[in-house]
């Protein structure tokens, strides 16, 4: 999907509705080995809730890469 197709998409959804997104951690011992998810709210002002990767121009990414010359709009969390 991308950007402009998920615009459309949020255009068809309850314009009042709270946006929350699901973070998730890494497990810290034996009893959370699956990690942890919670829900958010989602903020665009905190990186920990979205990232932007731009691979075109990127000198390492070889053409035969999946991701060669593709941009990702990430939204969620893991780690934070």
């Amino acid at each position: 999907m991308q950007v402009k197709d998920f615009i459309a998409w949020l255009q068809t959804q309850d314009q009042e509705a709270i946006v929350e997104i699901v973070n998730h951690t890494r497990g810290t011992g034996y009893y959370d080995q699956g990690g942890n998810a919670s829900w958010d709210d989602f903020d665009d002002h905190n990186w920990e809730h979205w990232d932007y990767i731009d691979f075109r121009d990127n000198e390492f990414v070889k053409p035969d890469a999946e991701y060669f010359g593709k941009r990702y709009l990430r939204i969620g969390g893991m780690d934070n």
